[in-house]
Protein backbone atom coordinates (compact mmCIF):
# COMPACT_ATOMS: atom_id res chain seq x y z
CA UNK A 1 0.00 0.00 0.00
CA UNK A 2 1.78 3.70 -0.86
CA UNK A 3 0.24 7.16 -0.44
CA UNK A 4 0.36 9.40 -3.47
CA UNK A 5 -0.02 12.98 -2.33
CA UNK A 6 -1.30 15.56 -5.29
CA UNK A 7 -2.30 18.48 -3.17
CA UNK A 8 -1.74 19.79 0.23
CA UNK A 9 -4.95 18.23 1.48
CA UNK A 10 -5.80 15.36 -0.88
CA UNK A 11 -4.36 11.78 -0.34
CA UNK A 12 -5.31 9.27 -3.00
CA UNK A 13 -4.78 5.95 -1.91
CA UNK A 14 -3.03 3.42 -4.37
CA UNK A 15 -2.58 -0.34 -4.92
CA UNK A 16 -0.33 -2.00 -7.05
CA UNK A 17 -1.52 -5.36 -7.77
CA UNK A 18 1.38 -7.47 -10.00
CA UNK A 19 1.18 -10.42 -12.50
CA UNK A 20 3.77 -12.34 -14.08
CA UNK A 21 2.33 -10.62 -17.16
CA UNK A 22 1.89 -7.14 -16.11
CA UNK A 23 1.34 -4.29 -13.83
CA UNK A 24 -1.17 -2.24 -13.12
CA UNK A 25 -2.32 0.37 -10.84
CA UNK A 26 -6.26 1.15 -9.54
CA UNK A 27 -8.15 2.65 -6.97
CA UNK A 28 -9.52 1.27 -3.74
CA UNK A 29 -13.02 2.12 -3.49
CA UNK A 30 -12.89 4.22 -0.13
CA UNK A 31 -16.79 6.08 -0.66
CA UNK A 32 -15.78 8.66 -3.33
CA UNK A 33 -12.46 7.92 -3.57
CA UNK A 34 -10.58 10.19 -1.64
CA UNK A 35 -9.07 10.36 1.78
CA UNK A 36 -9.56 13.67 3.06
CA UNK A 37 -6.68 15.25 5.22
CA UNK A 38 -6.60 18.93 6.77
CA UNK A 39 -3.07 20.42 7.27
CA UNK A 40 -3.15 23.24 10.06
CA UNK A 41 -1.66 26.79 8.75
CA UNK A 42 1.77 26.07 10.65
CA UNK A 43 2.25 23.04 8.40
CA UNK A 44 1.48 24.76 5.37
CA UNK A 45 3.12 28.22 5.99
CA UNK A 46 6.27 25.64 6.21
CA UNK A 47 5.59 24.33 3.16
CA UNK A 48 4.60 27.01 0.79
CA UNK A 49 6.10 29.97 2.38
CA UNK A 50 9.39 29.78 -0.12
CA UNK A 51 7.71 28.48 -3.00
CA UNK A 52 4.23 30.44 -2.79
CA UNK A 53 3.67 33.09 0.06
CA UNK A 54 6.94 35.44 -0.65
CA UNK A 55 7.21 35.87 -4.25
CA UNK A 56 2.70 36.07 -3.94
CA UNK A 57 3.28 39.11 -1.66
CA UNK A 58 5.83 40.76 -3.77
CA UNK A 59 3.61 40.28 -7.04
CA UNK A 60 1.06 42.14 -4.92
CA UNK A 61 3.53 44.65 -3.78
CA UNK A 62 5.05 45.24 -7.39
CA UNK A 63 1.13 45.74 -8.71
CA UNK A 64 0.41 48.06 -5.31
CA UNK A 65 3.48 49.82 -6.55
CA UNK A 66 2.67 50.28 -9.99
CA UNK A 67 -0.64 51.74 -8.84
CA UNK A 68 1.37 54.69 -6.95
CA UNK A 69 3.60 55.54 -9.35
CA UNK A 70 0.73 55.78 -12.33
CA UNK A 71 -2.27 56.94 -10.75
CA UNK A 72 -3.13 58.21 -13.79
CA UNK A 73 -3.26 55.25 -15.33
CA UNK A 74 -6.06 52.94 -13.79
CA UNK A 75 -6.84 49.60 -15.09
CA UNK A 76 -10.34 48.61 -16.02
CA UNK A 77 -12.26 45.73 -14.83
CA UNK A 78 -10.60 42.74 -16.84
CA UNK A 79 -6.97 43.80 -15.99
CA UNK A 80 -7.40 44.03 -12.39
CA UNK A 81 -8.81 40.79 -12.48
CA UNK A 82 -6.10 39.13 -14.26
CA UNK A 83 -3.45 41.36 -12.84
CA UNK A 84 -4.78 39.82 -8.96
CA UNK A 85 -4.98 36.34 -9.97
CA UNK A 86 -1.93 35.52 -9.99
CA UNK A 87 -0.73 36.75 -6.62
CA UNK A 88 -3.57 35.57 -4.59
CA UNK A 89 -3.69 32.54 -5.95
CA UNK A 90 -0.23 32.62 -4.46
CA UNK A 91 -0.96 33.49 -1.34
CA UNK A 92 -4.28 32.01 -0.52
CA UNK A 93 -4.61 29.09 -2.79
CA UNK A 94 -3.06 26.74 -0.40
CA UNK A 95 -5.23 27.65 2.44
CA UNK A 96 -8.75 28.03 0.31
CA UNK A 97 -8.08 24.46 -1.16
CA UNK A 98 -7.77 23.26 2.13
CA UNK A 99 -10.51 21.22 3.57
CA UNK A 100 -13.00 22.40 6.30
CA UNK A 101 -10.96 25.61 5.98
CA UNK A 102 -13.93 27.95 6.85
CA UNK A 103 -15.36 25.51 9.94
CA UNK A 104 -14.32 28.43 12.87
CA UNK A 105 -13.38 25.65 15.12
CA UNK A 106 -10.74 24.85 13.04
CA UNK A 107 -9.83 27.90 11.73
CA UNK A 108 -9.19 29.42 15.46
CA UNK A 109 -6.99 26.15 16.01
CA UNK A 110 -5.18 27.07 13.67
CA UNK A 111 -4.39 30.65 14.63
CA UNK A 112 -3.39 29.42 18.26
CA UNK A 113 -0.74 26.46 16.37
CA UNK A 114 0.20 29.58 14.28
CA UNK A 115 1.27 31.63 17.56
CA UNK A 116 2.85 28.02 19.04
CA UNK A 117 4.52 27.29 16.02
CA UNK A 118 6.45 31.00 15.64
CA UNK A 119 7.21 30.93 19.35
CA UNK A 120 8.63 27.50 19.84
CA UNK A 121 11.94 27.27 19.78
CA UNK A 122 12.80 23.39 20.88
CA UNK A 123 10.48 21.78 18.51
CA UNK A 124 11.67 20.06 15.12
CA UNK A 125 8.22 21.30 13.39
CA UNK A 126 8.74 25.17 14.63
CA UNK A 127 9.78 28.50 12.95
CA UNK A 128 13.29 28.50 14.44
CA UNK A 129 13.67 24.89 12.28
CA UNK A 130 12.28 26.44 9.39
CA UNK A 131 14.33 29.61 9.35
CA UNK A 132 17.38 27.76 9.87
CA UNK A 133 16.52 25.34 7.09
CA UNK A 134 16.33 28.62 4.55
CA UNK A 135 19.20 30.06 6.07
CA UNK A 136 20.77 26.75 5.54
CA UNK A 137 20.09 26.67 1.81
CA UNK A 138 22.98 29.64 1.30
CA UNK A 139 25.64 27.68 2.87
CA UNK A 140 26.32 25.88 -0.41
CA UNK A 141 26.62 29.19 -2.59
CA UNK A 142 29.64 30.82 -3.36
CA UNK A 143 30.20 34.15 -0.48
CA UNK A 144 30.13 36.58 -3.76
CA UNK A 145 26.61 35.73 -4.34
CA UNK A 146 25.88 38.31 -2.11
CA UNK A 147 27.00 40.86 -4.72
CA UNK A 148 25.02 39.19 -7.30
CA UNK A 149 22.11 41.41 -8.66
CA UNK A 150 19.13 39.96 -7.25
CA UNK A 151 14.92 41.42 -7.99
CA UNK A 152 14.86 42.69 -5.04
CA UNK A 153 18.08 44.97 -5.62
CA UNK A 154 17.35 46.27 -8.88
CA UNK A 155 13.88 46.84 -7.52
CA UNK A 156 15.08 48.78 -4.59
CA UNK A 157 17.64 50.96 -6.89
CA UNK A 158 14.42 51.69 -9.16
CA UNK A 159 12.36 52.68 -6.10
CA UNK A 160 15.13 54.54 -4.26
CA UNK A 161 15.85 56.93 -6.85
CA UNK A 162 11.80 57.58 -7.44
CA UNK A 163 12.03 58.00 -3.27
CA UNK A 164 14.70 60.24 -3.86
CA UNK A 165 12.46 62.77 -6.44
CA UNK A 166 9.60 62.52 -3.90
CA UNK A 167 11.82 63.56 -0.74
CA UNK A 168 13.76 65.75 -3.10
CA UNK A 169 10.08 67.88 -3.40
CA UNK A 170 9.31 67.29 -0.23
CA UNK A 171 12.22 68.48 2.27
CA UNK A 172 14.53 71.31 1.40
CA UNK A 173 17.35 70.52 3.59
CA UNK A 174 19.95 68.40 2.38
CA UNK A 175 20.62 66.77 6.18
CA UNK A 176 17.15 65.86 6.77
CA UNK A 177 16.65 64.17 3.33
CA UNK A 178 20.18 62.01 4.09
CA UNK A 179 18.86 60.55 7.06
CA UNK A 180 15.48 59.90 5.66
CA UNK A 181 17.41 58.48 2.45
CA UNK A 182 19.31 56.41 5.48
CA UNK A 183 16.67 54.97 6.98
CA UNK A 184 14.64 53.72 4.09
CA UNK A 185 18.01 51.92 2.55
CA UNK A 186 19.25 50.07 5.66
CA UNK A 187 18.04 48.77 8.60
CA UNK A 188 19.21 51.00 11.15
CA UNK A 189 16.84 50.96 13.83
CA UNK A 190 16.16 47.48 13.98
CA UNK A 191 19.53 46.85 14.49
CA UNK A 192 19.79 49.58 17.16
CA UNK A 193 16.76 47.88 18.66
CA UNK A 194 17.89 44.50 18.77
CA UNK A 195 21.52 45.12 20.06
CA UNK A 196 18.97 47.29 22.48
CA UNK A 197 17.70 44.10 23.57
CA UNK A 198 20.38 41.78 23.73
CA UNK A 199 23.07 44.31 25.41
CA UNK A 200 20.11 44.15 28.47
CA UNK A 201 19.77 40.80 28.15
CA UNK A 202 23.48 39.93 28.53
CA UNK A 203 23.35 42.78 31.48
CA UNK A 204 20.86 40.66 33.07
CA UNK A 205 22.65 37.28 32.65
CA UNK A 206 25.69 38.76 34.13
CA UNK A 207 24.18 40.00 36.93
CA UNK A 208 21.52 36.68 37.84
CA UNK A 209 23.36 33.93 36.16
CA UNK A 210 20.28 33.39 34.16
CA UNK A 211 20.21 32.08 30.82
CA UNK A 212 17.71 34.94 29.96
CA UNK A 213 20.34 36.15 27.51
CA UNK A 214 20.64 33.21 25.44
CA UNK A 215 16.65 32.44 25.46
CA UNK A 216 16.12 36.08 24.20
CA UNK A 217 18.10 35.65 21.06
CA UNK A 218 15.53 32.97 20.07
CA UNK A 219 12.54 34.69 21.56
CA UNK A 220 9.80 36.91 20.23
CA UNK A 221 10.70 39.78 22.08
CA UNK A 222 13.51 40.68 19.46
CA UNK A 223 10.93 40.29 16.87
CA UNK A 224 8.68 42.87 18.84
CA UNK A 225 12.09 45.03 19.15
CA UNK A 226 12.12 45.08 15.44
CA UNK A 227 8.46 45.98 14.63
CA UNK A 228 8.61 48.82 17.59
CA UNK A 229 11.58 49.83 15.28
CA UNK A 230 9.48 50.18 11.68
CA UNK A 231 6.68 52.01 13.80
CA UNK A 232 9.36 54.66 15.35
CA UNK A 233 10.67 55.15 11.74
CA UNK A 234 7.26 55.48 10.30
CA UNK A 235 6.46 58.17 13.53
CA UNK A 236 9.80 59.66 12.27
CA UNK A 237 8.66 60.19 8.44
CA UNK A 238 5.55 60.95 9.65
CA UNK A 239 7.33 64.50 11.54
CA UNK A 240 9.99 65.40 9.56
CA UNK A 241 8.06 65.04 6.55
CA UNK A 242 5.02 67.28 6.17
CA UNK A 243 2.12 67.42 3.89
CA UNK A 244 2.98 63.92 2.67
CA UNK A 245 0.42 61.78 0.17
CA UNK A 246 -1.09 58.80 0.60
CA UNK A 247 0.92 57.64 -2.47
CA UNK A 248 3.79 58.54 -1.17
CA UNK A 249 3.63 56.69 1.86
CA UNK A 250 3.11 53.67 -0.42
CA UNK A 251 6.08 54.79 -2.37
CA UNK A 252 8.54 55.02 0.81
CA UNK A 253 6.97 51.93 2.30
CA UNK A 254 7.60 50.00 -0.75
CA UNK A 255 11.30 51.02 -0.77
CA UNK A 256 12.11 50.26 2.66
CA UNK A 257 10.25 46.98 2.52
CA UNK A 258 12.60 45.88 -1.25
CA UNK A 259 15.42 47.95 0.41
CA UNK A 260 15.52 45.78 3.29
CA UNK A 261 14.94 42.80 1.60
CA UNK A 262 17.76 43.59 -0.78
CA UNK A 263 20.31 44.50 2.68
CA UNK A 264 19.17 41.10 4.49
CA UNK A 265 19.50 38.91 1.66
CA UNK A 266 22.80 40.29 1.28
CA UNK A 267 23.61 40.10 5.00
CA UNK A 268 22.57 36.25 4.81
CA UNK A 269 25.79 35.36 2.56
CA UNK A 270 27.82 36.59 5.53
CA UNK A 271 26.16 35.02 8.25
CA UNK A 272 26.49 31.81 7.10
CA UNK A 273 29.89 32.21 5.45
CA UNK A 274 32.42 31.99 8.74
CA UNK A 275 31.67 28.19 9.45
CA UNK A 276 34.86 27.92 11.15
CA UNK A 277 35.87 31.37 11.97
CA UNK A 278 34.58 32.21 15.90
CA UNK A 279 35.87 35.71 15.83
CA UNK A 280 33.80 36.17 12.87
CA UNK A 281 30.56 34.92 14.64
CA UNK A 282 31.48 37.09 17.14
CA UNK A 283 31.30 39.72 15.53
CA UNK A 284 28.16 38.59 13.70
CA UNK A 285 26.07 38.14 16.50
CA UNK A 286 24.20 40.91 16.32
CA UNK A 287 23.30 41.87 12.61
CA UNK A 288 22.44 37.49 12.97
CA UNK A 289 19.86 38.51 15.66
CA UNK A 290 18.51 40.87 13.51
CA UNK A 291 18.13 38.80 10.51
CA UNK A 292 16.11 36.40 12.25
CA UNK A 293 14.06 39.25 14.32
CA UNK A 294 13.21 40.71 11.29
CA UNK A 295 12.36 37.49 9.57
CA UNK A 296 10.00 36.11 12.64
CA UNK A 297 8.55 39.74 12.14
CA UNK A 298 7.86 39.59 8.70
CA UNK A 299 6.37 36.11 8.98
CA UNK A 300 4.58 36.96 11.65
CA UNK A 301 2.99 39.69 9.87
CA UNK A 302 2.13 37.43 6.42
CA UNK A 303 0.86 34.95 8.00
CA UNK A 304 -1.69 37.28 9.85
CA UNK A 305 -2.39 38.88 6.28
CA UNK A 306 -3.32 35.60 5.05
CA UNK A 307 -5.07 34.80 8.01
CA UNK A 308 -7.19 37.49 8.34
CA UNK A 309 -9.42 37.20 5.48
CA UNK A 310 -10.03 33.30 6.33
CA UNK A 311 -11.29 34.34 9.80
CA UNK A 312 -13.50 36.98 8.30
CA UNK A 313 -15.16 34.33 5.67
CA UNK A 314 -15.81 32.22 8.37
CA UNK A 315 -18.31 34.67 10.04
CA UNK A 316 -20.20 34.53 7.18
CA UNK A 317 -23.34 32.25 6.73
CA UNK A 318 -23.06 29.30 4.81
CA UNK A 319 -19.23 29.84 4.41
CA UNK A 320 -18.42 26.27 4.74
CA UNK A 321 -21.48 24.99 3.38
CA UNK A 322 -20.20 26.63 0.10
CA UNK A 323 -16.56 26.31 0.26
CA UNK A 324 -17.09 22.40 0.60
CA UNK A 325 -19.36 22.53 -2.08
CA UNK A 326 -16.60 24.42 -4.54
CA UNK A 327 -13.69 22.29 -3.05
CA UNK A 328 -15.58 18.77 -3.94
CA UNK A 329 -18.58 19.42 -5.82
CA UNK A 330 -20.63 18.05 -2.90
CA UNK A 331 -21.49 18.52 0.58
CA UNK A 332 -20.54 17.62 3.96
CA UNK A 333 -24.02 15.48 4.70
CA UNK A 334 -22.50 13.84 1.88
CA UNK A 335 -19.14 13.28 2.69
CA UNK A 336 -20.25 11.89 5.77
CA UNK A 337 -22.71 9.54 4.68
CA UNK A 338 -20.23 8.38 2.24
CA UNK A 339 -17.97 8.16 5.19
CA UNK A 340 -20.60 6.03 7.12
CA UNK A 341 -21.40 3.71 3.85
CA UNK A 342 -17.59 3.06 3.36
CA UNK A 343 -17.14 1.74 6.56
CA UNK A 344 -20.53 -0.31 6.63
CA UNK A 345 -18.69 -1.90 3.34
CA UNK A 346 -15.63 -2.69 5.20
CA UNK A 347 -17.46 -4.35 8.13
CA UNK A 348 -19.87 -6.29 5.61
CA UNK A 349 -16.54 -7.71 4.23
Amino acid sequence: MQDFSTAPALTFRVQRASSPFRSFRRYIPTGRGLAIERLPFSKLYGSFAASCFYPGFDMLALFVSYVCVAPGNPLNGGMWLIALALPVSLLWGATVFNPRQFERQFLLADVKLWFKWLCDTEAKDSWSAFSSSLLGKKKGSNFTSWAMPSKELMLAATLLLMSNEVLRSLLSSLQLRFVVFTLLMLPIAAVVAVGSMLIGAYAAYAATASSVAIALKENASLALAALAAFLFEALLLGMLVANISFDEWLLLGLTRYFSWRAAFNALSYFVVWPEHAQCCRSLLSLPHATLRAVALAADFSLGMFILLPMLALAFLPRATWLHTLCLFYTTKGRLKKSSRDADKAKKSR
